[in-house]
This record gives C-alpha cells, sequence and structure tokens, in this order.
C-alpha cells in the first residue's frame, strides 16, 4: 500500500506542474498505478487489523470514507481551476499523501500470524 501511494506522490506534483500532454498522461498512468496499487492492498491490510465478525463494515465504511473523500476533492479541485491555483493545490495534496504514508508506515503494525 505504501509503495503504491508513493508512486502517488509524483505523479500529483507532475500532473499540477506539466504543461505536456505526455508528461500529464504518464503522470496519470502513473497516479492509477500507484492508487490500483493502494487500493488492491486495502482488504488484506484490513483483514490484518479488524476481526473476520466486522470486516464486510470496516469495508463498506473505508470505500464510503473514500467515495465521499473523491466527492469532496472533485469540488474543491474545480473550485482551485477555476481561482487558478491548481498546481498549487495539487502539490498540497502530494504533501497529504505522504503524510498518509508517513502515518501507514508508523502506526500500521500487523500482528504475528498464528496458526
Amino acid at each position: 500500500g505504501a509503495i503504491g501511494l508513493s508512486l502517488m506522490i509524483p505523479a500529483l506534483l507532475l500532473l499540477g506542474y506539466s504543461n505536456s500532454i505526455v508528461v500529464v498522461f504518464a503522470a496519470a498512468s502513473m497516479f492509477g498505478f500507484g492508487f490500483g496499487m493502494f487500493d488492491t492492498n486495502n482488504m488484506p491490510i484490513l483483514c490484518q487489523f479488524v476481526p473476520s465478525s466486522s470486516r464486510a463494515t470496516a469495508y463498506g465504511l473505508l470505500n464510503t470514507a473514500g467515495i465521499f473523500a473523491g466527492a469532496v476533492i472533485t469540488d474543491y479541485l474545480g473550485k482551485s481551476t477555476d481561482a487558478g491555483n491548481l498546481n498549487r493545490d495539487f502539490a498540497a495534496l502530494a504533501v497529504i499523501v505522504l503524510v498518509v504514508i508517513v502515518l501507514q508506515l508508523l502506526f500500521l503494525k500487523p500482528r504475528e500470524a498464528t496458526a
């Protein structure tokens, strides 16, 4: 998950500051690949921390939070585009992703599997 998020940082910066369609396409591809890696690992990571009786609910809440966050950020970036601050706000998103990576690496310590 952290590796996927790490790919999103340069992608966000390139999306915000590039003027070349080729670089924007490469950055969008990097973002999609990184987000895919992160998203693919959500359920296995969740399974290490949440009891099996609560996993479906936890995963549903996780996905709901993601949908709401996506809706909020889409509105915010639209307003940012109108104000001419899109590159600055993409950079701010990259910083937020970096903070999330640090938190993930510091606090997500799974227990050892017991057979």
